[in-house]
């Protein structure tokens, strides 16, 4: 069970609500305090007090939770409040009562009196210049000329403590930290805001735990029950599509899961009223949906916008966990920032990672998800060596993007990520896929993941390779010439991929990621067999065949070609056994016919030359390509994967072979 808890580090003070309406004399306030508009406040904070109306008596002071009562007559509000994590009531004699004090952050607001009126709503005064989300004293000035309105701000941390600002239908609650182990600690940062105007960031330090799910923090939109149940808020009425906020850790950090819960079932604890709370790995699912294994890059800020439209539900396997038919934007409970413990492909234990983030700015968004960008509305179509759009040569260069093959949503698979891809010219990603995720362990949602990422590569500007990656023995190794034997169920995959996809000419299917069958003849039977399939589902794409020896040999192709249309040839040429002068024997003579491309290559020693050289020859050939990989490695498995960046903020990877790469991008327009 997670343990959760409301943030405790940072100090507060009570400030007693003392006003007299017989006396506008500051020396009628106790030693300590000073007069302020019929209020006895600490020095100095006259001036955020005083910004209320001024008919009638004046309220009383504000006390130091979010909502305290005053005295007067129709008088203006109380002033600003202090920063106690509870609410204190106070009012004292008058008539019947002013509006009580806009201000500091307790989660809930507190009707009080002591003899007179009710406290909690009175005359005709308005709010005091307090953290309040009406008019513009909370807006956002951030970076490109953006302005959020105040009652889009959840919180900006200008604060002493991290609220949420209240409006009539959600707030007032506080940021909490939770862990399975030890619970995060949560401050208020003010040498490091965001790039807007708040003046802090709530920064986020964890030693880490083995645990999946790490640590995090999180904020209920509505307060919860007596019971811990969360209550929910309809952001759809209110016309938001999302949450958006800026974020950096130091060092980058992954695994990150932001996400979005949509049910007031789900508790956190065993429920009086409501039964067993939900569960994380077994029914009832806790109904919560996100982005997950995101990065959050090193002391850079970013700014990330999560639509609700977007989100989808984390599976695991052996249970029922699906997609339950989508985040309800109606129904939102709670938006949370979860560290999860990083793991390797390898299955081994999950080692504790340190976190240090900062979050800051974090809003409400009213815009949608960006659309895909069309670069060639009627579609690509092999021409004689060529693929074209109309009657315009295109050339794809790009790069593979792995890990959708092992994980089930990928890694730092993002809509952030895609862009910094695009900022090196890509014009093409390759995402590497799960035969049995596909069809087997995740038939309902890993689809979904598929399609999300596909949707956010052409929102960026890019087309697509789905790339048939592993298959049912989740890999593919020399000893099981496996392709054979998977002919049948790789034929039902492509029927359903191409079904999904044969209205969008912008993705590309490459139907086997590395043969290693060892006959031409067997190759042709079930090559022809998967193309078959594509077609037999109406989809006209453009399908890409890699040949024997891994891909790398396309020797036998002219003797043996696929039957059909719109086929690509494909090779994988690694420095370590394509040495220059093998090119035009293995696969390059292949380019006077058919179009060619490399949807792998680079070295094991990360050195530069030979991949230049590549890239050369395959420019001369008219080749398309994808560089393998935009992957951040294991520490000492850099050259070994081999990778082309260092992390995700898209730093090269020494040695040469990632800037030769990142060179030939550059020819794309």
């Amino acid at each position: 069970m997670r343990l959760y808890i409301a943030v405790s580090t940072i100090a507060f003070t009570l400030i007693a609500s003392c006003s007299d309406d017989n006396s506008d004399e500051e020396n009628s306030c106790p030693e300590g305090l000073e007069y302020c508009q019929g209020s006895c406040v600490a020095p100095g904070t006259c001036q955020a007090q005083t910004a209320g109306t001024t008919s009638g008596q004046p309220g009383g002071g504000g006390g130091t939770n979010q909502f305290t009562s005053g005295a007067g007559g129709a008088g203006n509000a109380g002033g600003q409040g202090g920063t106690s994590t509870q609410p204190v009531a106070g009012s004292t004699a008058g008539n019947t009562g002013g509006v009580g004090g806009q201000g500091g952050t307790s989660t809930q607001p507190v009707a009080g009196s002591a003899d007179g009126g009710s406290g909690a709503a009175g005359g005709s005064g308005t709010g005091g210049s307090g953290p309040v989300d009406t008019g513009d004293a909370n807006a956002l000035s951030c970076p490109d000329g953006v302005t959020i309105p105040a009652e889009d701000v959840i919180s900006d941390f200008a604060q002493s403590e991290p609220t949420m600002y209240k409006t009539d239908s959600r707030g007032g609650t506080i940021w909490q930290s939770w862990s399975e182990t030890t619970p995060a600690t949560l401050t208020i940062d003010t040498a490091n805001p965001g790039p807007c105007n708040s003046g802090g960031s709530l920064r986020i330090e964890a030693a880490g735990t083995d645990k999946e799910s790490g640590e995090g923090v999180g904020i209920d939109f509505q307060p919860q029950d007596a019971n811990k149940k969360k209550s929910t808020y309809d952001a759809a009425a209110a016309g938001y599509t999302g949450v958006g906020f800026w974020a950096k850790c130091s060092p980058e950090r992954s695994f990150i899961y932001i996400k979005v819960l949509d049910a007031a079932n789900d508790a956190d604890v065993p429920t009086a009223s409501g039964g067993a709370p939900c569960s994380y790995s077994s029914e009832p699912i806790c109904s919560q949906y996100g982005i997950k294994n995101v990065t959050i890059t090193d002391n850079e800020w970013g700014y990330y916008k999560v639509y609700f439209s977007e989100l989808l539900q984390d599976p695991k396997t052996g249970s029922t966990w699906g997609e339950m038919g989508g985040l309800d934007p109606s129904k939102v409970a709670s938006f949370q920032f979860q560290i999860n413990t990083p793991y390797d492909t390898s299955g081994g234990a999950r080692v504790p990672t340190p976190s240090n983030c900062w979050v800051d700015d974090v809003h409400f968004i009213k815009d949608t998800a960006p659309e895909p960008q069309t670069t060639c509305a009627a579609g690509y179509t092999v021409s004689g060596n060529k693929i074209v759009c109309g009657t315009e040569t295109k050339i794809f260069r790009g790069v593979a993007r792995p890990s959708m093959e092992w994980d089930s949503s990928g890694w730092n698979i993002t809509p952030w990520d895609m862009a910094r891809i695009k900022g090196w010219k890509a014009n093409l990603i390759r995402f590497s896929l799960n035969q049995d995720y596909y069809m087997n362990q995740f038939p309902d949602i890993y689809p979904k993941y598929v399609a999300r990422s596909v949707r956010w590569a052409e929102a960026a500007g890019m087309d697509v390779i789905l790339d048939l990656h592993w298959v049912d023995n989740q890999h593919q190794t020399p000893t099981d010439n496996y392709m054979a034997s998977a002919a049948t169920n790789s034929t039902a995959f492509w029927a359903k991929v191409a079904a999904a996809y044969k209205s969008d000419p912008h993705v590309i299917f490459e139907l086997y990621n590395e043969p290693t069958i060892k006959d031409w003849s067997a190759w042709k039977t079930n090559f022809q067999a998967m193309y078959d399939a594509v077609r037999g589902a109406g989809a006209n794409n453009i399908v890409i065949i890699g040949g024997l020896d891994w891909a790398y040999d396309l020797t036998g192709v002219s003797a043996n070609a696929i039957n059909g249309t719109n086929i690509a040839y494909n090779t994988h040429p690694y420095g370590n056994k394509a040495p220059s002068g093998d090119w035009d024997g293995k696969f390059g003579y292949l380019a006077a016919t058919y179009p060619l491309f490399a949807t792998e290559f680079g070295t094991y020693d990360c050195s530069g030359d030979w991949t230049r050289s590549l890239i050369t020859y395959m420019e001369g050939k008219g080749m398309s390509w994808t560089a393998w990989a935009w992957y951040v490695a294991p520490t000492g498995q850099e050259c070994q994967f081999p990778s082309i960046i260092s992390d995700y903020s898209g730093t090269l990877l020494p040695g040469g072979n990632a800037q030769a790469a990142k060179d030939g991008l550059v020819k794309n327009p």
